[in-house]
């Protein structure tokens, strides 16, 4: 894809570049980076197993015009609240479909259970053992609770992903809104009422097919799946479910967009809406970092220091409105005068 060939460490052509120019500071796309965060969080064993689930379900169902007419009729005889007759497909690429693909098959869950359960009971050969084998699956606890899970904590991400497709999104956008989203995401892994709440729904959800949500049989001699020395059911699935699976997708959040968030802040700090409000201290630690960045001598530093009050004391004195941008800054910055200020803010345009 033209994201892996950016980004492959070897080939790629950020690689190239940051080989010839090496102050380069590449970022992702911020999409793309969300679906990737998203997707590596979807390795945790439990959820990765559900979403493969879920898709052979609609796979069994899509193809098959006389089961997917078993399942419209079931969805009728339960009188699902649902307004989807029809399963979605399960997208591989966009998070946002993906999404809505397991919003409509939880929605559905009910239905797809009992026309599995007409088909394997009716069906023929291979069909009814696929339709039975599906049908267990369905019951399995660790797929209920993971199913309630993922569509909870990934309907936090539904507006973001929408929002971060704009082509007009800028990084500093992109890092406010995905830290607000980590944000959410850490105060739902300390209340401990989140999880209570996404457990009450998983045991509805299997109360409507008649199963109970148990935890499995401990095994004295671990070979394939996780122990966790916990009696209580809710816990165990706490611990083993919905804890991992939150601390792998804020890690992921983080490690993708919030590495550049130190470097966006300060030159940002050279904005004119935001120099005025800047001391002494935070003007010299702004050009410190900067000048890290895109490495600069000490003797241009100080310069650059010089440069940086004169642009502060220029925009503390004159009546002209201060824009909040970098390309609107840049129509107000002399190259004559603040050729140092006008080169960080053509940077800031850019990402």
């Amino acid at each position: 894809s033209g994201a892996s060939s950016m980004s492959g460490k070897l080939q790629g052509c950020s690689t190239r570049i940051t080989e010839k120019f090496p102050q380069a500071l590449y970022i992702h796309c911020a999409s793309h980076s969300l679906n990737l965060a998203i997707g590596d969080a979807c390795n945790i064993s439990s959820i990765r197993n559900t979403i493969g689930t879920v898709k052979e379900i609609i796979n069994f169902f899509r193809p098959s015009g006389k089961r997917e007419s078993i399942l419209k009729k079931k969805i009728e005889e339960l009188g699902s609240t649902s307004k989807k007759q029809r399963l979605m497909r399960l997208c591989e690429t966009r998070w946002t479909e993906r999404l809505d693909a397991l919003i409509s098959f939880k929605e559905l869950f009910c239905p797809i259970f009992f026309a599995l359960e007409e088909i394997a009971e009716h069906g023929d050969g291979d069909t009814s053992r696929n339709a039975f084998a599906l049908m267990n699956s369905l019951k399995s606890s660790e797929f209920i609770i993971s199913l309630t899970v993922v569509q909870e904590i990934f309907s936090c991400s539904h507006n973001i992903a929408t929002a971060l497709q704009n082509p007009h999104i800028d990084l500093s956008s992109a890092i406010e809104m995905t830290s607000g989203l980590s944000n959410i995401l850490k105060n739902k892994r300390e209340d401990s009422n989140s999880f209570q709440t996404l457990y009450v729904l998983a045991q509805n959800l299997a109360q409507e097919i008649e199963v109970e949500i148990k935890k499995p049989r401990t095994a004295k001699i671990q070979r394939n799946r996780s122990n966790y020395d916990v009696d209580n059911v809710e816990d165990y699935y706490r611990i083993s479910i919905f804890n991992p699976f939150l601390d792998h997708f804020i890690s992921q959040l983080d490690l993708r967009f919030l590495k550049h968030k130190h470097v966006l802040s300060k030159i940002e700090n050279i904005l004119p809406s935001r120099i005025t409000s800047i001391n002494q201290s935070g003007i010299e630690e702004t050009v410190k970092i900067l000048c890290e960045q895109w490495q600069r001598g000490d003797a241009i530093e100080i310069l650059i220091v010089k440069e940086l009050e004169l642009w502060q004391e220029y925009w503390r004195t004159t009546a002209i409105t201060a824009p909040t941008s970098f390309i609107d800054s840049i129509d107000c910055c002399s190259s004559t005068l603040f050729p140092n200020i006008r080169n960080y803010l053509e940077i800031g345009a850019v990402l």
